[in-house]
């Protein structure tokens, strides 16, 4: 497929297809599909066979361009979305150190569907992920000031919508009508009853440091998993009669979104970039909110706290 891409007067790139790959400036932007490893650990047959970091290898080669693309930074493999690879060494060295010395200068955003109904219009989630005792996959969300400050993480949050309702048996999530009952409950295999249509919230967040499972952790300590993020307790999105064959398909409803960073050259202050979910998520299966909606919500969650730096950002000690 042809990249499909374009800039809006504003100098926002804008995703419009699920595969979709665009030089933007100094970059390369990629919408990274579900459940695809960013880059194997080598551990597992799963991970070796299909890797994102080869894909856009070979992206690159196909295009003729000349530059080996380094990894900048990593998606969970459920999550879909936003990946930035540099066009050049020195592009890739400005996008790290602005990750590792300027986080305040970045502005990130993903959206997830959440089990239940978050009740707070907005806030901030800070505290300490650890590893949860048994499970050493998952992580939890602790008091900050108990534990070690090494895994310190700060999520802004703000809810776009929590009327929504999800019809476990179809896996079609839309707004919830005002005059239907309450959701009935069904038995399952185990005997254990489980609601055939569940509350849910559409939700923006903001990840202010860039911790492993961060987005995931943080629903979960909300108390509202993600959709399909059964590590987390979000309960599978779809049962396997409702996949499509040799279908990329997200289970697990989180998409990178949003991202916002200073520009190489100064006189270009920011790369700007919003790719919406449903370039991934199917509009029949979950309720689509309009882009420009969705664009306005990011830009106020994710504005960058601190103004870009006068020249690209290169710490003393790599001069």
């Amino acid at each position: 497929m042809q990249p499909i891409a374009k800039e809006t007067h504003s100098s926002v790139l804008l995703f419009e297809a699920s595969i979709c790959n665009s030089f933007y400036g100094d970059y390369a932007i990629f919408n990274k599909p579900p459940n695809v490893s960013v880059a194997g650990d080598g551990k597992t047959a799963e991970e070796d066979n299909i890797q994102f970091l080869d894909m856009v290898k070979a992206y690159y080669e196909n295009k003729n361009y000349n530059h080996i693309p380094a990894l900048l930074h990593r998606l969970d493999k459920v999550c879909s979305g936003i990946m930035v690879f540099g066009k050049t060494k020195q592009a890739e060295r400005h996008f790290q150190n602005l990750l590792q010395f300027r986080k305040e200068t970045i502005g990130k955003g993903y959206t997830a569907v959440t089990r239940g109904v978050v009740e707070k219009n907005h806030g901030t989630l800070k505290g300490t992920l650890i590893s949860t005792p048994g499970n050493f996959k998952r992580y939890s969300l602790v008091d900050s000031k108990k534990n070690s400050i090494r895994n310190l993480i700060e999520t802004k949050y703000k809810v776009i919508d929590r009327k929504l309702e999800w019809d476990t048996k179809s896996g079609i999530i839309k707004k919830k009508s005002e005059e239907e009952p309450a959701p009935a409950e069904e038995a399952t295999e185990e005997g254990e009853k489980k609601k055939a249509k569940e509350d849910c919230t559409l939700l923006a967040m903001r990840l202010l440091t860039g911790k492993s499972h961060q987005a995931r952790a943080s629903a979960s300590g909300l108390s509202s998993p993600i959709v399909g993020d059964e590590l987390y307790g979000g309960r599978k999105f779809l049962n396997q009669d409702q996949y499509v064959e040799g279908a990329l398909v997200p289970t697990t409803l989180l998409h990178s979104t949003y991202l916002i960073f200073p520009n190489v050259d100064p006189e270009e202050p920011y790369y700007e970039m919003f790719c919406s979910p449903w370039s991934w998520w199917n509009p029949i299966r979950v309720e689509k909110i309009e882009d420009g909606e969705m664009l306005n919500i990011f830009q106020k969650l994710c504005k960058p706290y601190a103004p870009p730096p006068d020249k690209p950002y290169i710490p003393d000690r790599f001069k």
